[in-house]
C-alpha cells in the first residue's frame, strides 16, 4: 500500500455514451443509468461507457475500474489506468466504452474505481430479466422526475 492519500473520486458513472468535445475538452454524458432490463441471460450489453473524474492525485497513480457482482469478488469487466496531474487541485477525467461484457445472472452488480487495493467509489446498478425492455436497450431506469 503507498504511503500517499488515495485519490479522491468525484464521479463515477455507467452511461449510454460519453462524448467529449474537441473544442473544450468538456465532456458530455448521455443517459446516466443505474437499471437495465434483458430478456434473457447471459447478456451483453450495448457497449455502456464509463466516465471517472479523480482528484487529489499526488504523482502518477494506478487506478483499477472493474465491474463485479453484489455477491463475488471476482470481476467480470477490469480496465487498468494511470492518473496524474501536475498538482493535487487538478481535476482529472477519462471516459472509456465497456465492450463485449457478458453478465450471466440477473441481479446487483457495482462498478466500482480502486487505488492501491481500496475501493474508493462504488456505484450500483442491477439487471433485471423481463419479456419487454424498459425505455429501450441500456435505458435506465430511475423513474423521471418532473418539475411541479
Amino acid at each position: 500500500m503507498s504511503e500517499r492519500p488515495p485519490p479522491v473520486a468525484q464521479a463515477l458513472l455507467l452511461a449510454d455514451f460519453i462524448h467529449r468535445d474537441a473544442r473544450n475538452g468538456k465532456y458530455d454524458v448521455y443517459g446516466v443509468f443505474n437499471l437495465v432490463s434483458c430478456s434473457q441471460f447471459p447478456a451483453t450489453l450495448p457497449d455502456p461507457w464509463v466516465y471517472v473524474a479523480l482528484t487529489e492525485i499526488y504523482g502518477p497513480t494506478e487506478v483499477r475500474v472493474r465491474v463485479v457482482s453484489a455477491d463475488e469478488d471476482e470481476p467480470c469487466f477490469s480496465a487498468d489506468l494511470t492518473a496524474d496531474a501536475p498538482d493535487p487541485v487538478t481535476v482529472v477525467e477519462a471516459a472509456f466504452p465497456v465492450r463485449n461484457v457478458s453478465f450471466t445472472n440477473p441481479g446487483l452488480y457495482r462498478l466500482q474505481l480502486v487505488a492501491d487495493e481500496v475501493v474508493i467509489a462504488e456505484r450500483r446498478f442491477q439487471l433485471i430479466a423481463t419479456d419487454h425492455l424498459i425505455r429501450g436497450p441500456g435505458a435506465a431506469l430511475a423513474p423521471d422526475i418532473s418539475p411541479p
